[in-house]
């Protein structure tokens, strides 16, 4: 893809698989599987390449729709790099757009809670399915 000035590499831990890819202003980040204990190292390490490549851009969107399961561990990552991204000086500072799969509660109890901390940095919006 002619777009990616920055690399986000593809990383598969257990049954975790995090992928990303730059489009214009945006980054495209997918979560798959499970992110457990075994997965949290390069878990961090994705993130850190998906925060270099996010700087200029406008937006970043993490489809979580087939993400079946985060536990602590994994879901302290996120919130390193949510904070990570809420300590840009405000011209600087993106939004993380979280896509949600309804059907799974841990992600309903988990991202509300992120929201009611970071609602300035982030949003969640339920996953409809279709196909992007």
């Amino acid at each position: 893809m002619s777009d990616s000035t920055a690399s986000i590499r593809t990383v598969t831990a257990g049954s975790l698989t995090a992928e990303g890819a730059a489009r214009g202003d945006v980054i495209e980040v997918r979560l798959r599987g499970s992110a457990e204990l075994g997965s949290k190292d390069l878990l961090d390490e994705f993130l850190a390449s998906v925060f270099a490549a996010s700087h200029d851009r406008r937006e970043v969107v993490v489809d979580l729709s087939e993400l079946e399961y985060m536990n602590s561990s994994a879901l302290k990552s996120l919130v390193t790099w949510i904070v990570r991204v809420r300590d840009l000086p405000e011209s600087r500072r993106h939004k993380i757009r979280f896509l949600s799969n309804p059907e799974l509660h841990w992600q309903q109890r988990s991202l509300h809670s992120l929201v009611s901390m970071w609602s300035d940095v982030i949003e969640v919006e339920e996953w409809s399915g279709a196909s992007s």
